[in-house]
């Protein structure tokens, strides 16, 4: 369970940075493929009812971050187009 959380941090810290470079510099595309998540939503979504309530819900917030991360980087491509579109 430690690995998994390490490993969730990993990935999720990954894609912030990548989320700031691609607000910073106004990017409308990104590149997610240097992230490895490995079957990260697999091993994230068969957390198990009999895990401890605190590790459980650790692992449901990791995986609704996670699940959340394509969307926040169309979020971040949509701003990017905004912005490049007002300055013109």
């Amino acid at each position: 369970m430690h690995q998994l959380v390490l490993d969730s941090h990993r990935v999720i810290h990954q894609h912030l940075d990548l989320l700031h470079q691609q607000l910073s510099n106004h990017c409308e595309e990104c590149d997610t493929s240097g992230i490895d998540s490995s079957g990260l939503e697999k091993r994230l979504a068969e957390w198990r009812e009999d895990d401890e309530g605190s590790a459980r819900m650790v692992l449901q917030q990791l995986h609704l971050i996670y699940r959340m991360l394509p969307e926040l980087h169309m979020l971040a491509s949509k701003f990017a187009v905004k912005v490049d579109s007002q300055s013109d």
